[in-house]
């Protein structure tokens, strides 16, 4: 927390330093200014001093330089010419940096209007002077406005103006009222009933979500069938007497988390009328929700007239392109009849959403479909092509710059910053005129760089998050070497010496989802390390073992494999079971293995209805991660192919 204040306190203050200091302004950098405010702020060690003075040397804050002496001069001389301001923010930015610091300057300069406006009592205050405040306001200054009306109190031409000004600002919600502004000011009246109203459902609005959460987990938690009826019937009611609250996805989240569980245990009428309850949540995203979970329910009773009145229904085949990745595979599963309409929907899902799990499902399908053979051949096609590496000729020299402050904050330790640049160069890559002025080539070569540079610097956080994006602007065309940066063999030593070859692919995929190989990760649950081991979960599994020990790599592996092999050998090898304890606890698995082994002879199903969306999303990324790594290093003899039978759930090798 201390990096990340530390880090926005810089760019924030970067100029307002740049301003004060008495260097000649035209010889100072955008870095050396940045410098230059750690020092002066003692918000730096001399290591990260050092590292910011070797960067600016090398030119890593060079195209900054002259927006920020020009925001500098300007903020020195305290303007309030709000058209010189608005040109300003006005300006279109890539670079992160420069829309902060034109971002800060455009604050500063409604600021000292604000102060000039309080400091001249018998000036006028103008409609474009308040239409510049507004923004003000807006970003959080509303206390300013009671020093405004007790500065204006016997101007009662500015008083009016500025009361007008309010009112407006109240009706659209731009403004949180107090007590003490409407102590100041003459309100509306309607305008008043208005707040308290509004602020009276926003009260209601909260205690529903706090109420529909925790009536949701005692449901799950029923100890019976009849509590769960019991329970189920008090929630649609509740649901019922408050529908006007069916407004936002944490509540959508809820009601199809609560319909899974109720779909697992057979209470399908009722899980229906919960996604019926959903769908009167509006949004593109939730409707398609909506339609999986009635398509689910279907799928799940064996109701193939059902089936095919929904995908009938909701046009689903023919706005198949249109489709989120999940109910694009369903609605291929349940069209097998036809097996080359099914093959050519699953091959549209694959190469639309090459990263997704359901993409990796798709294969499986395809490939029990129509043989091996064609499975590994589409597999192969989609992943493996032959992009080749090319010259570093290629880093243009704005790239160039992009990529030295990247190296600037991995070796500060800034996530914030460093996510912050990635974005800033994917997003110029993605950019149609570069792309056409520089060559698909230069573009390939600048995602090769970009992902070797992170996979160095160990930053697998923000390469991992950035897989599909990379894929999509290399035009599907991802050397097999640039992926192998984002499955990567590590550790695996360690894991060889605590594991039998058939889990090696597993752990490293376990580890891969848990902490991105960061050996000091800690979650806010308390989970620690590598694979993230609860203490009292790794004690039990080796007695004495410390969290501190548990930062060890050693320990960890050691630990977590121990106890991973113990879930897959409770659970009689079904790796779908042993994953989902691994994450959610072996209490809550157990109750749910219990009505899911009606569905032992599909496992999708069984990972389509784990009722926590963590632990439902968690077993898919594992088994996604598992199939890559297969794809990726089959031919290593020490690493042996491990996969997930899909028709067991079992793992094979």
């Amino acid at each position: 927390m201390y990096k990340y204040i530390m880090y926005i306190t810089l760019v924030i203050h970067a100029v307002e330093t740049l301003a004060e200091t008495s260097v000649d302004r035209k010889s100072i950098s955008a870095g050396e200014g940045i410098v230059l405010l750690l020092k002066n702020k003692n918000r730096a060690t001399s290591a990260q001093i050092n590292t910011l003075k070797s960067a600016v040397k090398n030119t890593a804050f060079s195209t900054l330089h002259g927006t920020l002496q020009d925001l500098s001069t300007l903020m020195a001389q305290k303007t309030t010419d709000m058209a010189q301001c608005s040109l300003i923010s006005r300006t279109e930015s890539n670079d992160f940096l420069e829309k902060a610091f034109k971002a800060l300057y455009t604050k500063q300069c409604v600021s000292n209007l604000f102060t000039y406006t309080l400091q001249d009592t018998n000036a006028e205050i103008t409609d474009t002077t308040l239409k510049y405040l507004t923004d003000y306001i807006a970003q959080g200054n509303a206390e300013q406005i009671i020093n405004l009306v007790k500065q204006q109190k016997n101007n009662t031409k500015n008083l009016q103006k500025i009361s007008t000004w309010v009112n407006q600002l109240l009706s659209s919600d731009l403004l949180i009222p107090n007590d003490e502004l409407l102590e100041h000011m003459e309100i509306d009246p309607a305008i008043t009933n208005s707040i308290y109203r509004k602020m009276d459902n926003q009260l209601n609005f909260t205690s529903f979500k706090s109420e529909i959460n925790s009536m949701s987990l005692g449901l799950m938690n029923s100890a019976n069938q009849e509590d769960i009826s019991n329970n189920t019937k008090y929630f649609i009611s509740y649901l019922h007497q408050n529908r006007d609250f069916l407004q936002d996805r944490f509540i959508s989240e809820t009601l199809n988390k609560t319909g899974r569980f109720l779909i697992m245990n057979d209470f399908n009428q009722e899980a229906k009328e919960l996604f019926t309850y959903n769908s009167l949540i509006k949004g593109p995203e939730l409707d398609f929700d909506s339609v999986f979970y009635y398509l689910l329910l279907a799928i799940t009773q064996g109701d193939e007239n059902n089936v095919s009145t929904l995908i009938s229904k909701y046009k689903l085949v023919e706005n198949y392109r249109n489709l989120p990745p999940r109910l694009k595979y369903w609605v291929a599963n349940q069209s097998e009849k036809n097996i080359e309409k099914a093959l050519q929907m699953y091959q549209s899902l694959i190469s639309d959403h090459p990263f997704d799990f359901y993409s990796i499902a798709a294969i499986t399908r395809y490939q029990t479909l129509k043989g091996s053979e064609s499975g590994r051949h589409i597999a192969q096609a989609t992943y493996l092509k032959n992009a080749g590496t090319t010259s570093k000729k290629h880093l243009a020299i704005r790239s160039s710059e992009h990529f030295k402050r990247l190296l600037v904050w991995l070796k500060l330790g800034n996530h914030y910053f460093s996510d912050q640049e990635v974005k800033t160069i994917l997003k110029k890559f993605g950019d149609q005129e570069y792309r056409s002025t520089s060559g698909h080539e230069t573009v390939l070569f600048h995602t090769q760089y970009l992902s070797k540079i992170l996979a160095d610097n160990n930053a697998l956080i923000h390469l991992f998050s950035n897989l599909q994006k990379i894929h999509v602007l290399n035009n599907g065309e991802t050397s097999p070497d640039t992926l192998k940066t984002f499955f990567p063999l590590k550790y695996t030593n360690l894991v060889r010496k605590n594991t039998t070859s058939d889990l090696y692919y597993l752990i490293l995929s376990l580890m891969r989802q848990e902490s991105a190989f960061q050996e000091k990760a800690q979650s806010s649950a308390g989970a620690i390390g590598l694979m993230q081991i609860m203490p009292k979960t790794g004690g039990g599994v080796q007695r004495g073992v410390t969290p501190r020990q548990l930062l060890l790599p050693a320990t960890n592996i050691k630990v977590g494999t121990k106890y991973l092999k113990h879930l897959i050998s409770y659970y009689s090898g079904n790796v779908i079971y042993a994953l989902a304890s691994y994450n959610a606890g072996t209490h809550r698995v157990n109750r749910w293995s219990k009505v899911l082994d009606k569905f032992k002879g599909n496992p999708m199903l069984i990972m389509e209805l784990i009722p926590y969306d963590e632990t439902n999303n968690y077993v898919k990324f594992i088994y996604r991660n598992l199939f890559f790594y297969n794809l990726l290093y089959e031919k290593k003899a020490e690493l042996p192919k491990t996969t997930l039978d899909f028709s067991t759930g079992l793992l094979e090798s």
